[in-house]
Order: structure tokens, then sequence, then C-alpha cells
């Protein structure tokens, strides 16, 4: 799995990422807040030949390492909707921890889902009590 960046401003940094150099998913971090120094990480993959493979979780672990080696964030959080159980698995399996629920806040499939929020925090970031 390799990620080239795709577009990057201000506050976003979208790339596409590509396994055996065919272009499989999106994975990017989004409200990139400098100051309070967090960022939300979405994915997106494409191309469902690819699903199970760990690409996703590959992609989320490379946003991770930039995010908090690179840009020196000191936390990350994710969404997902309350009955993506993969989705879960990604963020779980790359470190992030359940932090919250808003009941009844995404429309899919005909269903309003409750988001369930996630956060990672930087190791390097000391804790002040």
């Amino acid at each position: 799995m390799t990620m080239g960046i795709l577009m990057r401003d201000r506050r976003n940094a979208v790339y596409l990422v590509r396994q055996e150099n065919v272009p499989c998913g999106l994975a990017a971090l989004a409200e990139i807040d400098m100051s309070d120094r967090v960022a939300m990480v979405w994915y997106l993959l494409g191309d469902p030949r690819y699903a199970g493979g760990g690409v996703t979780a590959r992609a989320v672990a490379e946003l991770v390492a930039i995010a908090f080696q690179e840009l020196k964030l000191a936390s990350l959080y994710a969404w997902i909707m309350e009955d993506n159980a993969r989705s879960r698995r990604v963020l779980e399996r790359c470190g992030f921890r359940e932090a919250g629920r808003i009941r009844r806040a995404t429309y899919s499939g005909g269903r309003q889902l409750d988001r369930i929020y996630f956060d990672i925090v930087s190791p390097d970031v000391e804790n002040v009590a």
C-alpha cells in the first residue's frame, strides 16, 4: 500500500491510496487545527476487491504517523455509523478508542443512526493535570 498527496490546503490533506499501484481509495486528515493540534481522520475504500485485506488499516496507520510525527498533532478523531463494523475494526486496529456517541446523528439507508466517535492521542504528548 502506498499513499500520495492528492490535495492539500491549510485545513485538509487528502491522499490517494494505491494497492499494487492501482488506485483503490482515499484517506485524509480534515479540519486540521494547528492551534489545538487536532484533526479528523476519514477514509474510503473505493475498490471492493481490496476489502478485508488491510489496505484501509495501513492507510489509517500512515495518517496517524503523519499527524503525530510530521505535523506534531496531539489528538486525532474519527466517527463511524453505528452499524459499520468494518470501520470500527479499522480504527481499533490502529489504536483508536471509542470516545462517545451522538444518538441519531446520521441518516443512512432510510434509518437514523448513531455516530460513534473514536480518538487517539500522540504518545509524545505529555498529560497536563
